[in-house]
């Protein structure tokens, strides 16, 4: 269990990097991907609702994400999947610490029963404490079951998912820019617009 352990973590870890070198290669931090998405889709709300009650910024923005609401909401609903993914990885590694300190109290309560087996002079309850360490015995390889098997498998599934994401998102930017929007330079823009009113 405690092996079992490490290779969940240790493929948290691997989710991290490959987090990081993604947003490095979109040339965004998550945040800032959030951002831009979601300003693109504000604007092109508010130009919805108000009809041209925009700033110069907002049109000029408007005016090259327009016809591309579906691909900035399908966008923002990856990005959000992966912050959802990420929070679940995160539980789960939760519930695997929490089965690996319940298989802790088993094996000490084990150790304790097991040595109290030598010790003990009636046969009956010598087997009696036996079984009682060999039922404890069972219920870790049950977790160990557990955890290899449909745990291991829901796991999996999600670090796959965020990878789909991931690609999705990388795929969704590619055609955007191929199209004449670089959500990447509009950011930048935008942040050294915003400075310079500060």
């Amino acid at each position: 269990v405690m092996t079992c352990r490490m290779s969940f973590f240790s493929r948290r870890s691997e989710v991290d990097k490959e987090l990081d070198r993604f947003y490095q290669n979109v040339g965004l931090e998550q945040g800032s991907l959030e951002d831009i998405i979601n300003l693109a889709l504000e604007v092109m709300e508010k130009e919805q609702k108000d009809q041209g009650y925009l700033d110069r910024k907002e049109r000029a923005f408007l005016e090259k994400v327009k016809d591309k609401q579906r691909q900035l909401q399908q966008l923002k609903e990856d990005v959000k999947g992966i912050e959802d993914l990420d929070r679940k990885i995160d539980e789960a590694l939760e519930i695997i610490l929490q089965q690996v300190d319940l298989c802790s109290k088993y094996e000490q309560h084990a150790w304790e029963t097991f040595k109290n087996v030598a010790r003990e002079l009636s046969d009956k309850e010598a087997r009696r404490q036996y079984y009682d360490t060999k039922g404890l015995l069972d219920d870790i390889n049950k977790v160990y079951q557990y955890l290899t098997g449909e745990f291991s498998d829901y796991f999996n599934q999600m670090v796959q998912k965020v990878q789909d994401h991931t690609q999705s998102i990388a795929a969704q930017l590619g055609a955007l820019k191929t199209d004449g929007i670089d959500l990447k330079k509009e950011a930048e823009l935008f942040e050294k617009e915003d400075e310079a009113i500060e």
